[in-house]
């Protein structure tokens, strides 16, 4: 028989008026929301203005949602995408912003049943297994989050890292006299906390090449002299085809060398710093007077765009910085300690910048300083890391999501970081006040 088109037209018609309106994604909201590019302040106007003309407009809403979770407003987060999760109820968007807003709450079991039900309704969706990572991490559990992390390399944005063409490694495959290839992580500060696994590796005595930020290279040469460091920016690709039998991701080999938290070893360092910095910077550090000499950095110079941490303000930071009977020296780059120093110069304060160091740069030099620091205290940036990685008493300041440190008082990875927590409804005024306390009880001491 013949289709009847007429029929089939009016069918085809009426299955579009009745399908719901696609959601726009949150950088469709408004034509103009691109062009204010970083512009915070002016983003969240006009994401309030537009929400307040259309409340059924779950595209206002969900931009809404992603500024004030920049902000630190995770209760607001969770308000406003359960109100566009009422209008539609599979919007990835909102379920993507909730889940990321309950997890900066702590409530990770419920983060996880709705990324569940994100994956089961695509299970291809890698960003909801990054998260279910985390969650799963961030409660402790690490083998069912170890699984989930691989997962990161497939979510959009993230560098094709250089990988050869061998077979991958896993816990049941010999490495003795076997050739393996580690890939490095994104992120410098991801790198440093897992070269704390190298040893382990080192032990199954294989022929190891380990590909790194470039920064760290002098370092690293030094600290492992048996492993062949290839740096990521200038010849990785072409040392990733090399030949070789096995290959991994560095941050992967926690699912081998990591399977719970009675497998991390109590190894205070694994770096070696330049015995001739050291002394200069003792040197230096002699001539600044008396009292504990304490290392400060209060912002990355390299922020975690997929984890919304907003740091405390300089102004945050008196508290601590009025302790006398503490020299402070600046750890962080050029741009936030100028604002720590404007803020310190108002208070009567004065801060010290190591004389010739390129802190954002020099790797090697700032952990030749951090080691002959007494404390440091840092959010999670290359100089907490890097000090942890020397073996110095770091206090590190956290909030959002923390997966690092594995629900621990310290870090498991590097046990001299001890680790503060900020709870997201606790103000930075608050935290930072008992970090003040406890370092005057230190310096009493």
């Amino acid at each position: 028989m013949r289709p009847n088109l007429t029929l089939a037209r009016i069918a085809l018609e009426r299955a579009r008026a009745e399908r719901p309106a696609r959601q726009p994604p949150e950088t469709d909201v408004f034509p103009g929301l691109e062009r204010l590019g970083r512009q915070r302040r002016k983003r969240m106007l006009a994401a309030r203005v537009a929400a307040r003309a259309n409340a059924r407009h779950t595209g206002a809403l969900v931009a809404l949602a992603a500024l004030e979770g920049s902000r630190g407003r995770a209760d607001e987060v969770e308000r406003l995408c359960r109100c566009a999760l009422a209008l539609a109820p599979g919007m990835r968007p909102a379920r993507r912003n909730l889940a990321i807003a309950l997890l900066e709450m702590g409530r990770h079991e419920e983060a996880e049943r709705l990324l569940d039900a994100m994956l089961a309704a695509d299970y291809a969706d890698a960003e909801a297994h990054w998260y279910r990572g985390l969650a799963r991490l961030s409660r402790g559990a690490l083998g069912p989050g170890w699984a989930e992390l691989d997962w990161r390399w497939r979510r959009p944005g993230t560098p094709a890292p250089f990988v050869p063409p061998a077979p991958e490694w896993n816990s049941k495959l010999p490495l003795r006299g076997r050739r393996l290839w580690l890939w490095a992580e994104p992120a410098l500060c991801d790198q440093v906390v897992f070269l704390s696994m190298l040893p382990d590796v080192l032990a199954r005595q294989p022929e190891l090449a380990v590909e790194c930020d470039p920064r760290l290279t002098p370092l690293l040469r030094r600290s492992f002299p048996a492993v062949r460091f290839v740096s990521q920016a200038t010849d990785g690709e072409a040392a990733a085809g090399e030949a070789c039998d096995y290959q991994l991701s560095l941050g992967s080999l926690a699912a081998y060398m990591r399977p719970d938290i009675g497998a991390f070893p109590k190894r205070t360092a694994y770096f070696v710093p330049d015995p001739g910095e050291q002394l200069r910077w003792r040197n230096w550090l002699n001539g600044l007077g008396g009292g504990l000499k304490v290392g400060i950095a209060c912002r990355s110079d390299e922020p975690r765009t997929e984890l919304r941490a907003p740091y405390a303000r300089a102004r945050q930071w008196l508290p601590v910085l009025r302790h006398t009977r503490a020299q402070f020296v600046l750890l962080q780059g050029e741009a936030a300690a100028s604002e720590l120093d404007e803020i310190a110069a108002r208070a009567g304060l004065s801060l010290h910048h190591p004389p010739g160091l390129n802190r954002s740069e020099d790797v090697d030099g700032l952990c030749a300083l951090a080691s002959t620091l007494d404390l440091v205290i840092s959010v999670p940036a290359a100089a907490s890391v890097i000090a942890g990685a020397v073996g110095v008493p770091t206090w590190q300041l956290n909030c959002g999501i923390d997966w690092q440190g594995l629900n621990q008082p310290y870090s498991p990875w590097q046990p001299s970081v001890r680790r503060f927590y900020k709870p997201w409804d606790r103000s930075w005024d608050e935290e930072l006040a008992c970090v003040a306390m406890e370092l005057a009880r230190l310096t009493a001491a």
